[in-house]
């Protein structure tokens, strides 16, 4: 299971949806989110990729793959350390950083927010949630 995530400065519009994207498009991944954790907004009934799986808690999404650990996986949007920690116990655990130059995040987000004060907003906001 691949886990893609920002690193620990504000990610807006880093690329992890890309990275999963192309995880599930070209190498046949399966996207699971957790239901509570999904930092990009998308939920299974929004996500862009076929056949999300969601989970309500960390531990159902364990009790899932573990047996189905020879299978791909791709988790995106962990905001909670305690969930990181809890997943980085499995062996099949690997953890992939995302980031973007802050030009390239301003033009992804431009596309989206469509202002200036929108993407520093966010970014605050991502800032203060981040250290909390």
């Amino acid at each position: 299971m691949l886990t893609v995530c920002t690193p620990p400065h504000p990610g807006l519009c880093a690329g992890k949806r890309a990275v999963a994207t192309f995880l599930v498009d070209v190498l046949e991944f399966t996207e699971v989110v957790l239901a509570e954790q999904d930092c990009d907004g998308q939920t299974p009934d929004t996500s862009p990729n076929p056949g999300v799986i969601s989970f309500d808690s960390a531990q159902d999404l364990v009790d899932y793959i573990t047996p189905r650990w020879t299978e791909r996986f791709v988790l995106t949007g962990i905001r909670d350390m305690k969930v990181l920690d809890e997943l980085s116990t499995r062996p099949f655990f690997i953890l992939v950083g995302v980031d973007a130059p802050v030009h390239v995040r301003w033009a992804r987000c431009m596309k989206r927010l469509e202002s200036i004060d929108r993407f520093a907003g966010e970014q605050d906001l991502l800032k203060v949630y981040l250290y909390l």
